[in-house]
C-alpha cells in the first residue's frame, strides 16, 4: 500500500477548486491545487534541494512510501514523525472539514505565515490546518500539522465553527453546497437528500464521522456501493424525502 500516492490521486478530483468556508464573521476563500498538497503533507524535507511546486509534486508522485520516508530520515530526520502523522491524519482532517473551529494562529515564534488555523481535536490530537488569509482576498492553504498541544492557537480570541463549505460549478455558474467526503458532498447535491437549485442544504450538526470508526467506516462503504440504486429509487417515488435523509443518516451511524 502507498499511502502517499493514495492521498495524492484522491486530492487530484478537486484540482483547480474554488473554495469558499464561512464561520459566523469569517470568509475564507482559496483554490485547491495538486501542486500545493506535498507541502501541506511535509514531503519537501524528503528533497535536499528543497523543492516545491510541481517539481515537488513530480519528485514525490512516483516514489514509494517507504522510498520517501527513507529520504527523509536520511534529509532530515526530525521531521519523520511529524510527516507521518500529517499524512495518517490528513484525508480523514479534510472529509470532517466541517467540524472544524477557526481559531487564531497567535503562536509568533514560529515561521510559519498562518494568520488562521482550521483546527478538528481528534483522540488527544489538534489536526491543524493553517491559512493565509490576506486583506486582497488571496487566501491559501499553507500547512497541515498535528500536535498534541494547543500551542499555535492557545490566546486566540477568535473561536467559531464552520457553518458553511461551499465550491464554485462552472456549469451553474455559481458557488454550492460541498464537502472533501464523497457521501457527505452526495447527501448534499443530490436528489435523494432534496436539494434543487433553490435551495442551500447545509448538513446536520449531528451529521457523523464516516471515517471515525471501523464500522463508520464499514457502514459508508456499502453506502456508496448502492448510491445508484437509492438514486433510482427516488426518481420513482420510492420513498419520502424524510425517509431518505433517516437512511443517509443511518448509513453513517456509529
Amino acid at each position: 500500500m502507498n499511502k502517499i500516492k493514495e492521498i495524492l490521486d484522491w486530492y487530484n478530483q478537486f484540482n483547480n477548486t474554488d473554495i469558499v468556508i464561512k464561520t459566523k464573521t469569517k470568509e475564507f476563500n482559496f483554490e485547491i491545487r495538486n501542486k500545493y498538497l506535498p507541502h501541506l503533507l511535509g514531503l519537501q524535507y524528503s528533497s535536499i534541494n528543497k523543492l516545491r511546486g510541481v517539481r515537488l509534486y513530480s519528485f514525490v508522485y512516483n516514489k514509494t512510501e517507504k522510498e520517501l520516508y527513507n529520504l527523509i530520515k536520511i534529509n532530515n530526520e526530525n521531521r519523520l514523525e511529524d510527516v507521518k502523522l500529517r499524512i495518517n491524519n490528513f484525508k480523514y482532517f479534510m472529509e470532517n472539514l466541517d467540524k472544524a473551529i477557526i481559531y487564531e494562529k497567535t503562536n509568533e515564534t514560529t515561521k510559519t505565515k498562518s494568520n488562521f488555523l482550521m483546527v478538528k481535536t481528534e483522540k488527544n490530537k489538534y489536526l491543524q490546518l493553517g491559512v493565509v488569509k490576506n486583506d486582497d482576498l488571496t487566501d491559501y492553504l499553507e500547512t497541515f500539522f498535528v500536535r498534541k498541544d494547543n500551542l499555535y492557537f492557545k490566546n486566540s480570541n477568535l473561536s467559531e465553527k464552520v457553518e458553511s463549505i461551499e465550491k464554485y460549478d462552472m456549469l451553474k455558474n455559481k458557488f454550492v453546497p460541498f464537502s472533501f467526503d464523497e457521501i457527505k458532498n452526495e447527501m448534499l447535491n443530490s436528489v435523494e437528500y432534496g436539494l434543487n437549485e433553490n435551495e442551500n442544504i447545509k448538513l446536520p450538526p449531528d451529521w457523523p464521522d464516516c471515517s471515525a470508526s471501523s464500522e463508520a467506516s464499514t457502514a459508508c462503504a456499502r453506502g456508496r456501493a448502492h448510491r445508484h440504486a437509492r438514486r433510482a429509487d427516488v426518481r420513482e417515488g420510492g420513498s419520502s424525502q424524510s425517509a431518505r435523509r433517516a437512511a443517509a443518516r443511518q448509513r453513517c451511524a456509529h
